[in-house]
Parts: structure tokens; C-alpha cells; sequence
């Protein structure tokens, strides 16, 4: 007995349908095909929440050196309720 099979040929041809990306610092990344995308990090919003942390994490550094006794610091309520809320912005932040 002898069974005889014909298969298609295995190859595929290759074609020029690829996608250069550009990173950059304005634009996240640009495509060659002309799509653009944004970087998250400078928009209104992230700013404003780093500008926001930045100052939370000033005032309780001064909070804890008004509050220092000796060579320890004292941890009050108000320093207890301003780590919170950087807790708070770090998250929103991620």
C-alpha cells in the first residue's frame, strides 16, 4: 500500500509592513505611521500632584524638627495626619 500527500508550500513570504518608534521627551513615542503618544508625566495634573507632595513633604520635615526632643523626634497627631495624606498623594501619584 503506498498513501501519497501533498502539502502546501511551508514558506511565507516577508513583507515591509513594519513600525519604526521614535522615543522622545516631549512625546512618549512617535510611530511611522504618524501616531503619537503622550507622556503622562507632563501633563497638568501630575504636576500638580508632585507640586503637592513636595510641599507636604517640607511641612512635615519641619513639623518633626520643631518637635525633635534631644536626639529623638516626637511624633504628634498633626505629623500623624500630614504622613496620611502623603501616603495619600504617593498613591494617587503611582
Amino acid at each position: 500500500m503506498s498513501v501519497c500527500v501533498e502539502f502546501p508550500d511551508g514558506r511565507e513570504t516577508l513583507n515591509d509592513d513594519g513600525v519604526g518608534i521614535d522615543l522622545g521627551i516631549k512625546d512618549l513615542a512617535i510611530c511611522s505611521d504618524g501616531t503619537k503618544y503622550k507622556n503622562i508625566n507632563k501633563s497638568q495634573k501630575v504636576k500638580k500632584l508632585e507640586k503637592q507632595k513636595r510641599r507636604l513633604q517640607r511641612s512635615i520635615s519641619r513639623s518633626y524638627e520643631k518637635n525633635k526632643k534631644g536626639e529623638s523626634y516626637c511624633k504628634t497627631n498633626n505629623v500623624i495626619k500630614k504622613e496620611k495624606l502623603l501616603l495619600k498623594r504617593n498613591h494617587r501619584l503611582t
